[in-house]
């Protein structure tokens, strides 16, 4: 596809993402492939290279691994996303009171969280010359394995405790923490490595906060969150809409 598109950003995505790899320790690379052959408990799964075009253009490579053909009963799968209404909720809340507002991402979040399951695979030719065809097993909760949504989910939770925000009883991936002077509540919601965050002039100090675990991209005054457009009218106001969505979705199926 570079060749014929007279670029090199496929190839310079995949790059990225090994780096990515290689930064968050994914796997343990093994010569003996009977280290996981003749223990009990070790499966089997392969790599898969997962292609895409964001939203704003980037050419976006993911290495995933095949967990469907895996077994993890014995382990937790759940993990909490915030609802769409109660995104809404914070919204209104945050315009009430006139809070200041910061959405981003976490970068490769899940790679964060350590798997749980024995899981082992063979590097393919991306990983280059020196480690093409060895076995490794997987340390990180590598997109693709049933439970990594669960372990960064939790992994998540624990840094919020940290930081001294209350999970919400209403919505699981809503948190809030009281604020020194005991005016006010200051809001965190978070769908997978998606978050938005509502507080006073002083909130970017959460934000110092997370950069001290997690890599955060994409931060600022949002403008499009969770497939919304949102746009300040004023202090004390914020529409929603839904054009960058749908521009996007009448790009797909002019695509068709």
């Amino acid at each position: 596809f570079d060749k014929i598109n007279g670029n090199n950003l496929w190839t310079e995505a995949i790059r990225k993402e090994l780096a990515v790899m290689i930064q968050y320790e994914v796997f343990e690379v093994h010569t003996d492939i009977n280290h996981f052959t003749k223990e009990e408990g070790w499966q089997f799964a392969k790599l898969i290279w997962i292609f895409a075009v964001k939203h704003d253009g980037r050419h976006k490579a993911r290495l995933c691994i095949g967990g469907h053909t895996t077994i993890a009963d014995e382990f937790d799968t759940y993990a909490s996303t915030v609802k769409p209404e109660n995104v809404r909720l914070q919204l209104f809340l945050s315009a009430k009171e006139g809070m200041e507002m910061i959405s981003g991402d976490i970068g490769s979040a899940y790679l964060n969280a350590y798997t749980k399951e024995k899981i082992w695979t063979r590097l393919d030719a991306g990983f280059g010359p020196d480690l093409e065809g060895k076995v490794a097993r997987i340390i990180k909760a590598l997109y693709g394995l049933k439970t990594s949504a669960n372990v960064w989910y939790f992994h998540l939770c624990d840094t919020l405790r940290e930081m001294g925000f209350t999970q919400s009883k209403l919505d699981n991936a809503i948190w809030y923490r009281l604020r020194e002077d005991e005016s006010q509540y200051d809001y965190f919601s978070h769908h997978v490595d998606d978050f938005l965050l509502s507080g006073d002039k002083s909130i970017k100090r959460w934000i110092d906060m997370l950069e001290l675990s997690y890599t955060i991209t994409g931060k600022g005054e949002p403008k499009y969150h969770l497939g919304h457009d949102i746009d300040k009218i004023n202090k004390n106001c914020y529409k929603l809409g839904s054009r960058t969505y749908v521009k996007n979705a009448l790009d797909k199926v002019k695509r068709i």
